[in-house]
């Protein structure tokens, strides 16, 4: 699920616009899965805008999500390459692993005059 441009309303959120997380502020959402969920947000010391990525509140009780997401977490941060988003780092927030990672941000697709 995309929510634009606010992020707000979205059921199941692991955290609302304009919380604080760690050393970022939330500033929308990017996108919602079945898993996790992507959040635009503002670094406060450098003012850089990141992409933050979370497993979703019901899945950080399944037995194999945490130790899946850490070795997402682990194969991001060996990868180097111009077409993958870095890894900064990742960090546990209330005891959720979270990744900030670069954000690429584009606006929705538009669609040809064929399509519409």
């Amino acid at each position: 699920m995309i929510d634009w441009p606010g992020g707000m309303g979205v059921s199941g959120a692991a955290f609302e616009v304009g919380q604080v997380i760690g050393e970022y502020e939330v500033v929308g959402v990017l996108g919602r899965g079945g898993l996790g969920a992507v959040y635009k947000a503002k670094h406060l010391i450098s003012q850089r805008y990141e992409a933050l990525k979370v497993l979703l509140p019901e899945q950080l009780g399944a037995a194999d999500m945490g130790e899946r997401f850490r070795r997402e977490i682990q194969m991001l941060a060996a990868l180097n390459h111009p077409n993958i988003a870095g890894l900064h780092n990742a960090f546990y927030f209330k005891d959720q692993l979270v990744i900030p990672a670069d954000a690429v941000f584009h606006p929705p697709p538009r669609l040809s005059s064929r399509h519409q």
